[in-house]
């Protein structure tokens, strides 16, 4: 598969390839981290590695329904997103950025490149229900509860509450 590359500004997007296994692998595992710091146990955090994420990149790799996008600012990976796509729908399986990054409006272009490039399709996502900022985020950047809810285990159980995009609402 050929490198896509996407440029907004002094952002940019590039659609990861093999080549960017251990770069995948630290930064989603590094901003994973970051981004669950005081939401998850800290035995559960102790657990993510960038062997492991790298591995799970790998593993997805040949798999069509999987994107994944590593997001440059100023030529420095500041972040990573992950998609899968199935039918006529397109999930944001993840989007997290290193901590000294967010809050500077990466997230809102990389939300607007996203639904710009998946325009086509049903997009969602998962958030914890207890995560306020990242649920404002979504909030603000079009996206609105649906009311379904799951259950999933990260060293305890937490509620997923899913959101749609329905358009930008500001």
């Amino acid at each position: 598969m050929d490198e896509k590359e996407v440029r907004i500004g002094s952002m940019k997007l590039i659609q990861a390839t093999e080549a960017h296994a251990s770069l995948v692998g630290e930064i989603h595992s590094l901003a994973w981290q970051q981004a669950y710091e005081g939401l998850f146990p800290a035995e559960y955090i102790d657990t993510e590695n960038s062997e492991k994420r790298k591995q799970e990149f790998k593993d997805v790799l040949q798999d069509e329904r999987y994107q994944y996008f590593l997001v440059y600012d100023e030529n420095i990976c500041v972040g990573i997103v992950k998609i899968f796509m199935e039918n006529e729908e397109c999930e944001i399986a993840s989007i997290y950025f290193m901590k000294p990054h967010c809050g500077r409006g990466l997230g809102r272009k990389v939300i607007a490149q996203l639904v710009e490039m998946y325009k086509d399709y049903y997009i969602y996502l998962w958030t914890l229900e207890e995560n306020h900022m990242a649920r404002r985020f979504y909030e603000k950047n079009g996206f609105v509860l649906t009311g379904n809810v799951r259950i999933i285990m990260r060293g305890k159980n937490f509620a997923q509450v899913k959101y749609e995009y329905v358009g930008n609402l500001e």
